[in-house]
């Protein structure tokens, strides 16, 4: 079973909060937390036992408006 988490890092690249797809908003979240921490947010496809597939940058507030 795939499962669709938003990992947030900062601006150190240090992780700070993940947010499940499952959750209505949670994009939304963790982009205003990678706002809030000068960071970045990764959509991670996770299999199972919690062990990542694949991952992609979706955002990076250093590219924001």
């Amino acid at each position: 079973m795939k499962n669709i988490i938003y990992r947030v890092y900062n601006s150190k690249n240090k992780y700070q909060a993940s947010y499940s797809s499952k959750l209505k908003g949670s994009k939304e979240w963790a982009i205003s937390c990678a706002d809030l921490t000068k960071g970045k947010v990764y959509e991670v496809n996770i299999v199972d036992r919690g062990l990542s597939e694949s991952s992609k940058l979706i955002y990076s507030s250093e590219n924001a408006n």
